[in-house]
């Protein structure tokens, strides 16, 4: 229950709780009484600041005569529970000198675990609560307890009245004023007050708080986040005229056409003085972004308010023709509300940002402003590593630029509201809101505990959903109202709907949970909801509820490296009508930024309690950007190109699909450019006059040539870049919105075989029995057949080999690849020890095809617990440097899905820059390309290494037509093939970060540089974090994979375009993109270091699906063919 009067206090209990100070002197304490969530607490009213004018309220600068910060350095004293809590410490008279000394706001589990002080720690929990569950009651032995204690000086407090407001206190608080008990509050994610003004005295004061860290409230509170407690938003005092403005709504109605606007109004006003008042008024007026005024201001007369009475006005304002308000076109108008006396004075004034803009559900689809929106949004905790729930409107800036830079246009306030200055924020740059209360009993709905059927629970479920409703509810970015998350259902999410609607009937309301929990059953409300789907779960959802859309709340889980799938979600909900989006899990990685013993910094999100860490992040806790985050961009992009899968030379025509609800296309100007073997060649240009209206369509011609000559091995894309013109609040002139990429087909000259005939004979030494060494002009490679692999390739007399290339089929796992437990994929392959294969079997073959080419087949077999696999490798080493590799492997036995399919290699640590041709700028997996572009990069090996705060794999570069690895000098290694591949490299082994995954681990790094060059690798999954969904097109099954690569030494003269433009001889290389195949044609002197006899081998390339974004290789089934035997004798 809640008390608006302090009368209403439990007096008895109250006092003993005041003279004693003990949790045990009350039978129940009201921290562990689920009916009393407030007492002495005002209306939960609108957020607005009191200016002393119009001309301030106008400004908006929230300063003035009305407000006073207490804001700053408290004195604090931590106690490990209530009952060992200080006797009497909010007494003025007891001495805080010995007392630590914190910031409000702030979480003291922070400030201790950042200063060394010895409060308790930061707790990260995802479900189970960090204390045994005994609903309501909190009987755990540590339940730490906060005391605060702060003073500040009122001038003067005749004829004013006075309020106590703070903004956030978690989770449950006593307040005190001058030794006076003043109140109790719980709910830590909304604002409350008190009037004080018989307390405040003329002079100093002594404000004392006591927060408790978990309360009945906490049952409530079991989000996955960190378990923070204290006085972590703004602490107030309002200082007031006697008769004053206490709360206000604005709501906007649309006509039919949704051209012409009613502002519908409402104020209260309450006498706090000694004598009734009289002939008082409210005046309203409308301005707009240039404060002209825009409409009849309009006038309400308060009728006769007698003393501690409250009156309410109402009244309209018709607008003709306002700019509405949506994300994409977030036109603001500034409404002033002022208290005026009798004689005219101004009393008090306020002012509110309104948006004219109307949200409705119809024919199964959610409407803003008449037309159906699409919701590309994210789920958003409030985090910032070094305050932790404590954010600043900087941070808050920052999270609303990046999402908007990125084309997300909507966010749910997972699982609370957030700070007020949020909303404001969201309305001027444009998201749209789902604002969510702050319920959440996962635990305990896991275990069949539904608080939403308890009755006893009923008022603090409504009490969340009005304090959120009553906040929040002039806000026009507030689109959708959710009633909390992950608590079940029962009777008391029904009777918090209703309310709410009554309070509010123009949003619509949300709330996932149901009782028959399946992801096909449906959710109750205005909104079909679901987490986690597969995309045929959200089919069988919109064919079964025609009548109301469907948003999924929660998909697309960003632990760690992850949002694979994206793109396969976006074609289904662009497919049908009544699927309307939804919010990705989640925005920000929520690590702690703590000290290591010797003063370095490093993440802390780990969870000690149910598992699941802090890092679900599209951006580090830092707010440095994710890879994933170009993915999300370029899926959510308003603008489609519509043209064929690959142009023919001289088709220009592209037709531009604005996608956009409200937007045209004329703020962006469409620049071009043709790139050639990845470089730009030619002039490029830029057409300006786009006009295709929200949801139309718009054909241009684009003029681009291609170059006149035609070129061996050339490829050609058409690169589209869609642009502001203009900067914005949320990005710079000239930032990217949307791109498409094409290839542009242009008959190449044929290409020509490398000549060797200039080049000097190869010479051939066998060092040991088991060892062969090949010399050419500028080279020398070694190959061991203990070893099975090749040991050395020298670039004249640079190394370039610390460990030569060998079979690998396992990554460091990612945060995806653990979800599962026992059947998660990283459990799979650490049980057939993929990463510790022992190989069993090993030999070595050679032959000399021509005097300039010698050829070495190494043979090993690599064996698991229950199965072996065959590694064939089949070197072609040429005189001109070129090494012809094919890889061919064969398990046999039981084997997991394969992290991946590829070879390993070490080169020395000064290999410290690499260049490939592929997708790129950045990082890209099989399911997760669509935003690599194809093009030329470089930069250092240690820039492809991205810190997520859990280290895992990452990197990787797919459709890589080739790469290079050099040191300083540009001396180094060249990678290419016909066949698109997988690129990696690091400056650590994998085994460096496996062991960096430990809490405060350094990783280990510039010790050496290691390459991977993979056929493929299997996808990162996304559809959720906790079991094995990696979609069945980006696994990679154990079966026969064959696929071939060429390296070559370089220095930083070579010419890597004319290097890759020539075909080797005695190797079948096709002008389509499919596998290379090895064909041995000439008679040739043998040399074995065997004494098996030696065959003559014809290998067939294999099938494995497309590993690259435009025309990846089919491969065909391998087949071993053997020719008849011929016993050769030794020479």
């Amino acid at each position: 229950m809640s008390f608006s009067t302090r009368c209403g206090f439990p007096i008895l209990l109250f006092l003993i709780q005041i003279l004693n100070h003990k949790a045990h002197a009350q039978a129940i304490p009201e921290w562990q009484d689920p009916q009393v969530v407030s007492i002495n607490t005002e209306k939960p009213r609108a957020d607005f600041f009191p200016y002393a004018s119009e001309k301030a309220a106008l400004a908006m600068d929230k300063k003035g005569p009305f407000v006073q910060s207490l804001n700053g350095t408290w004195k604090f004293k931590w106690a490990q529970h209530p009952a060992k809590a200080q006797l009497n410490f909010y007494d003025p008279k007891t001495p805080d000198a010995g007392w630590d000394n914190i910031p409000v706001p702030s979480n003291w589990q922070v400030v201790g675990a950042r200063e060394g002080r010895k409060y308790d720690r930061p707790i990260f929990s995802n479900i189970k609560h960090p204390f045994k569950a005994t609903p309501p009651r909190i009987t755990a032995d540590t339940n730490a307890v906060g005391m605060y204690r702060t003073t500040f000086t009122v001038a003067d407090v005749k004829d004013k009245q006075l309020f106590l407001h703070f903004g956030g206190v978690q989770s449950a608080c006593y307040v005190w004023l001058n030794g006076v008990a003043i109140g109790y509050h719980e709910d830590g994610m909304t604002p409350f007050e008190f009037d004080v003004t018989e307390d405040v005295k003329a002079g100093v004061n002594n404000l004392a708080v006591e927060v408790i860290n978990w309360s009945d409230g906490s049952y409530l509170e079991d989000q996955d986040y960190w378990r923070l407690s204290g006085i972590f938003r703004d602490v107030n005092l309002l200082m007031l005229p006697k008769v004053v403005l206490t709360d206000y709504s604005v709501r906007t109605i649309l006509d039919a056409n949704h051209e012409n606007a009613t502002l519908k109004l409402s104020a209260y006003v309450k006498n706090y003085g000694q004598q009734p008042i009289h002939a008082h008024q409210v005046l309203f007026t409308l301005y707009d972004v240039s404060k002209n005024v825009v409409a009849t201001p309009v006038s309400q007369m308060v009728g006769t308010l007698e003393m501690g009475k409250e009156g309410a006005i109402r009244a309209e304002m018709p607008v003709p023709g306002p700019a509405k308000w949506s994300a994409e076109t977030p036109n603001l108008y500034t409404l002033t509300v002022q208290l005026m006396n009798s004689d005219g004075k101004v009393l008090e004034a306020t002012s509110q940002r309104v948006g004219f803009r109307d949200v409705k559900i119809k024919s199964g689809q959610l409407l803003v402003n008449g037309k159906a929106v699409t919701i590309k949004g994210v789920n958003r905790h409030e985090f910032d590593p070094e305050t932790g729930r404590v954010i600043s409107r900087e941070s808050m800036i920052k999270d609303i630029t990046l999402m908007k830079q990125h084309n997300i246009n909507a966010v749910r306030t997972s699982h609370y509201p957030n700070a007020s200055e949020w909303y404001d924020l969201c309305d001027q740059y444009g998201l749209y809101v789902m604002d969510e209360a702050n319920i959440e009993s996962h635990e305990l709905w896991g275990k069949n505990i539904i608080l939403a059927d308890n009755p006893q629970w009923r008022s603090a479920f409504l009490a969340r959903g009005n304090a959120m409703v009553e906040r929040d509810k002039n806000h026009p970015s507030v689109i959708i109202w959710s009633l909390g998350n992950e608590s079940g259902m029962g009777q008391n999410f029904v009777d918090m709907g209703d309310f709410i609607k009554l309070a509010d009937p123009t949003r619509p309301i949300h709330y996932e949970g149901r009782k028959d929990y399946k992801p096909t059953t449906l959710s109750s409300f205005d909104i079909v909801s679901v987490m986690y789907p597969s995309t045929q779960d959200m089919v069988e959802l919109v064919k079964k509820d025609k009548t109301r859309p469907l948003i999924v709340c929660e998909y697309a889980h960003g632990m760690g490296n992850s949002i694979g799938n994206l793109k396969e979600y976006w074609d289904l909900i662009e497919k049908y009508p009544t699927m309307q989006g939804g919010f990705i899990w989640d925005w920000v990685d929520q690590g702690l930024k703590l000290k290591r013993p010797d003063g370095t910094e490093y993440w802390d999100y780990f969870n000690y309690i149910d598992g699941a860490n802090a890092g679900d992040g599209l951006v580090n806790p830092d707010r440095t950007p994710q890879p994933e985050l170009n993915e999300v961009k370029k899926v959510y992009q308003y603008v489609k190109f519509e043209m064929p899968d690959t142009l023919k030379a001289g088709a220009k025509t592209v037709t531009l699909q604005n996608t956009y609800d409200f937007q045209s296309l004329n703020a962006f100007e469409l620049v071009w450019s043709v790139i050639e073997n990845g470089k730009a060649v030619g002039k490029g240009g830029s057409i300006t006059n786009l006009n295709a209206l929200a949801r139309q369509k718009q054909q241009i011609s684009i003029p681009y040539e291609l170059p006149a000559a035609s070129k061996p091995n050339a490829e050609y894309f058409l690169n589209i870049s869609l642009r502001l013109k203009e900067a914005t609040i949320w990005a710079p002139k000239g930032h990217e919105v949307a791109w498409h990429q094409v290839p542009v087909v242009k008959p190449a000259a044929p290409r020509p075989n490398l000549s060797l005939y200039s080049e000097r004979p190869l010479r051939i030494a066998q060092v040991t029995a088991a060892r062969v060494q090949i010399v050419g002009t500028d080279f020398t490679v070694v190959f061991d057949k203990n070893e099975g692999r090749m040991i050395s390739f020298k670039n004249k007399k640079d190394e370039m080999l610390e460990s030569g290339p060998y079979a690998n089929f396992w990554r460091v796992p990612t945060d995806n690849d653990e979800g599962g437990a026992a059947k998660s994929y990283a459990s799979q392959w650490r049980n057939c020890g993929l990463d510790t294969l022992e190989r069993v079997s090993s030999e070595m073959k050679t032959q000399k095809p021509t005097a300039q080419i010698y050829k070495v087949t190494l043979n090993q077999t690599l064996k698991q617990a229950k199965g072996e696999m065959d590694v064939q490798s089949v070197y072609m080493v040429y005189a001109s440097g070129d090494i012809h590799v094919q890889n061919t492997f064969t398990p046999r036995g039981e084997w997991p899905s394969l992290a991946k399919v590829g070879m390993q290699l070490k080169m020395p640590a000064a290999f410290t820059k690499t260049q490939w041709y592929g997708n790129g700028p950045h990082e890209t997996y099989a399911d997760r390309k669509t935003s690599g572009k194809i093009g030329v990069y470089a930069g250092t090996v240690a820039e492809q290494h991205f810190p997520y705060i859990t280290p895992q794999e990452n990197g990787n570069k797919t459709a890589v037509r080739w790469a290079t690895v050099t040191n300083a000098e540009g001396i180094g290694l060249l990678v290419l093939s016909d066949t698109a591949f997988n690129f990696n490299v690091h400056d650590y082994t994998d085994k460096d970060l496996l062991a960096a995954k430990r809490r405060a681990a350094v990783l280990n790094r510039g010790t050496s540089t290691v390459v991977n060059i993979d056929l493929a690798q299997m996808g990162l999954g996304g559809d959720d974090s906790w079991s094995p969904r990696v979609h069945e097109a980006y696994l990679l099954p154990a079966r026969t994979y064959t696929y071939s690569y060429r390296m070559r030494p370089i220095e930083n003269t070579s010419n890597i375009e004319q290097i890759a433009a020539v075909r080797l001889p005695y190797v079948d290389q096709k002008e389509t993109n499919e596998t290379v195949a090895i064909t041995e044609t000439a008679a040739a002197t043998d040399e074995a270091l065997s004494e098996e006899d030696e065959e003559e081998e014809e290998a067939v390339a294999a099938p494995v699906r497309k590993t690259t974004v435009k025309k990846a290789p089919v491969r065909k089934k391998p087949v071993r063919k053997r020719k008849p035997a011929r016993r050769r004798r030794r020479r």
